[in-house]
């Protein structure tokens, strides 16, 4: 067996993943096409490792490829949730400001009221 047959298994078994076939190589026809004329035996088992290990492979990176989407989304996210939170939070501080200057006014108003009074 040739090396080139073997990095053809697992180009096969890279395309059949990305093409959305089940980790199974018989089902792949180009494989099957490929080892017609081969007998079962040792040759024959190391293409099919081959294609198992080139869907293996395609299907790991689109794993890590998702993970990596995924944690760059987690990221923005918590970006936007700080960033929601702290003007929150200066929207409330701007509120109780505010709220005490009110109180404040009202209690120099009563001490005027009161001064007027005595």
């Amino acid at each position: 067996m040739q090396e080139t047959q073997i990095l053809i298994a697992i180009e096969f078994g890279k395309i059949a993943f990305k093409n959305g076939k089940k980790s199974i190589p018989c089902l792949d026809n180009n494989l099957m096409d490929m080892m017609k004329d081969m007998p079962v035996g040792q040759e024959s088992i190391t293409l099919l490792k081959a294609w198992y290990m080139g869907w293996n492979h395609a299907s790991q990176r689109r794993h890590k490829l998702d993970w990596s989407k995924r944690l760059r989304l987690r990221r923005e996210t918590n970006k936007l949730h700080r960033q929601s939170l702290r003007q929150y939070a200066d929207e409330k501080k701007a509120t109780l400001i505010k709220y005490w200057e009110k109180v404040n006014e009202l209690r120099v108003l009563e001490s005027r009221r009161d001064c007027r009074k005595g």
